[in-house]
């Protein structure tokens, strides 16, 4: 049985290609179980979009924005 390694800390990675893509990938990394906000904000500072508001598994997750 095979077994990924957790994260040994919390971090988010740049967008993937490119933020000003059509769609742009998002990815992060929870060392244990965790609450988590995810949200775009515009130059502005207003929010645009929230992608994650929920409680996620530890692990390595990614959130795609179109």
């Amino acid at each position: 049985e095979e077994s990924i390694a957790l994260p040994a800390v919390y971090s988010l990675s740049t967008a993937y290609p490119n933020p000003f893509n059509p769609t742009t990938t998002l990815s992060f990394a929870l060392p244990v179980e965790s609450n988590v906000s995810l949200s775009i904000y515009n130059l502005q500072g207003r929010e645009v979009s929230t992608l994650v508001d929920a409680n996620m598994d530890a692990g390595y997750h990614s959130i795609t924005y179109n």
